[in-house]
C-alpha cells in the first residue's frame, strides 16, 4: 500500500505543506479511478488475496503504485477544475500504466 511518505517524497512536499487528511482523499480518488478505469478491486500488493476476492481481484504492484503516484500529483497542482493558466488533463502515464491490468469480463 502506498504510505503517506511516499506520496510526499514523490511530490517533493513537505508535512506542513499539505496535511494528512488531504494526501489521504487523493490517495482514495486515485486508487478508485483506478479501480473504475481497470475494472478492477485493488489490494495491497504486500497481503495474500482473500479467501473471498471477487475474481477481478488485483495485488497492487510498481506500476499500479505509480500510476497513483501520477495522478496525485497531478491532482495536487490541479486542484481546481478551471484556472486562468492552461487546463491540464490526466496524465497519459497513469492511463498507460493501468492499460495492461484491465478485466474483461463475460456478461
Amino acid at each position: 500500500m502506498i504510505e503517506l511518505d511516499q506520496i510526499r517524497e514523490q511530490l517533493k512536499i513537505d508535512d506542513e505543506d499539505v496535511s494528512d487528511p488531504i494526501l489521504q482523499r487523493l490517495l482514495g480518488a486515485a486508487l478508485r479511478w483506478i479501480e473504475n478505469r481497470t475494472n478492477r478491486k485493488l489490494y495491497p500488493g504486500d497481503v495474500e488475496l482473500p479467501a473471498d476476492a471477487p475474481a477481478n481481484a488485483l495485488l497492487m504492484d510498481d506500476g499500479i503504485e505509480l500510476a497513483a503516484l501520477l495522478l496525485i500529483g497531478h491532482w495536487a497542482s490541479n486542484p481546481s477544475d478551471t484556472s486562468e493558466a492552461k487546463l491540464e488533463s490526466i496524465p497519459n502515464g497513469a492511463a498507460s500504466l493501468v492499460a495492461p491490468y484491465r478485466w474483461f469480463y463475460d456478461c
